[in-house]
């Protein structure tokens, strides 16, 4: 994304600069304490609150003309924040939407530190639906931090990853039709991984149900090619954003380019091929808009 890139990306892209995953980065800025109080509060965060704000009718407030306007201002701001965090608020905590194949070249870079890769038990799922699944990564000091909130760990503990024993994780999840999300944690420190839905992702439900910016869309959108294109459906039900639909009228899946958050859980299913990732920045009208 752009913002994030220019601070953190070292002339790429945030999630695919080495140094964000490094022990060294976590130790400098803090990140074990800040992580061990964001996940002991987490249900108050995401749950009873949403960056210090009370979520009953949170919906209705953001509607409102000018209350609506100042409530969207603050909560990105603190979202977003870099400085004098409150990890009780979740400060700093932000995550990307991204492909598998750029969640695979990132895991080579976080299997490089101290802590590694560990399968942990999804936050969101567990608060939100009460299921126990363990589709999430965590990296370095995450990895951790992890071990001192049982709740969120497999009862035998944090399972450790290697780096190929990771990648198969990650095809497994895109299989099942999970979208992939890299997060700060915080900013510029990168903790880890998910592989969650709509609506059990607590990042996608602020996006989609609120409008909030906890969770960007990807440098991609999913772009189909109606020449190959057989209208054979099977794409439609991978999309989880409301981007993917049939036609009648074409005979062919359409996908609309404003609604796309670039996830490719469509296109990995296209047995035609014939919907592809295209940068979000070549396509008019949609620079900038993540």
């Amino acid at each position: 994304m752009c913002e994030w890139c220019k601070k953190h990306g070292a002339g790429g892209k945030w999630y695919l600069n080495a140094r964000n995953y490094t022990d060294d980065l976590a130790r400098e800025i803090g990140a074990e304490e800040y992580l061990t109080v964001l996940w002991q509060n987490f249900e108050r965060v995401y749950v009873q609150k949403h960056f210090g704000m009370s979520a009953t009718g949170l919906k209705r407030k953001l509607e409102l003309p000018l209350i609506g306007r100042f409530l969207r201002w603050y909560v990105d701001y603190k979202i977003h924040r870099e400085k004098h965090l409150n990890p009780k608020d979740g400060d700093g905590h932000f995550g990307q939407v991204i492909p598998v194949e750029e969640a695979q070249l990132l895991l080579n870079m976080a299997g490089q530190n101290e802590g590694g890769i560990a399968r942990v038990k999804c936050v969101c799922r567990k608060m939100n639906r009460n299921i126990d699944d363990y589709n999430c990564l965590a990296f370095g000091v995450l990895a951790e931090v992890a071990t001192r909130i049982p709740r969120y760990i497999p009862e035998t503990g944090v399972v450790k990853l290697d780096v190929d024993q990771a990648f198969d994780f990650v095809r497994e999840m895109n299989t099942r039709g999970r979208v992939h999300t890299v997060w700060f944690e915080p900013v510029p420190f990168i903790g880890g991984l998910c592989a969650c839905d709509y609506p059990s992702c607590t990042g996608l439900r602020m996006r989609r149900d609120f409008g909030l910016l906890a969770v960007s869309k990807a440098e991609y959108v999913c772009m189909v090619d109606y020449d190959r294109c057989v209208g054979c459906r099977t794409c439609i039900p991978r999309c989880q954003f409301g981007a993917l639909n049939f036609s009648d009228s074409m005979g062919k899946a359409y996908i609309s380019p404003f609604r796309c958050f670039g996830c490719g859980l469509c296109r990995d299913v296209c047995p035609e091929e014939c919907i592809r990732l295209v940068p979000r920045q070549e396509i008019p009208g949609l620079q900038g808009e993540y």
